[in-house]
């Protein structure tokens, strides 16, 4: 798994991140994206908008993989796509994503 994330240019933790995070994709089943990824992807520039924040809740609401998801998210400073019921908009400075990050999941727990 790891060749196949060079393209990302991905450190050795976020690396680590990536491939646990499939591990326990393959374990306990696919997110709400399985099959469908487009939805959750590809948002940013001239690709297209971005849902609003309470359809990505809803888009990814009742998913097994929603926590991990959103700290992957975080870890890998994704941008342009909905994780772990956030958007992740592109050129967000990602200590601000992390910072919502924190406290979504905080709500989350709750």
């Amino acid at each position: 798994m790891a060749e196949s994330l060079e393209y990302l240019k991905l450190n050795k933790e976020q690396v680590k991140a990536t491939t646990e995070f499939y591990e326990l994709w393959d374990d306990i089943g696919p997110g709400n994206c399985d099959g469908n990824p487009e939805p959750y992807t590809g948002y940013g520039d001239d690709e297209g908008e971005a849902p609003r924040r309470v359809s990505a809740r809803y888009m990814c609401s009742g998913c097994p993989l929603l926590i991990e998801c959103g700290d992957l998210a975080a870890l890998t400073n994704a941008q342009g796509v909905v994780r772990g019921g956030m958007v992740w908009a592109v050129g967000t400075n990602y200590q601000q994503n992390k910072k919502r990050w924190l406290k979504r999941k905080a709500e989350l727990d709750g």
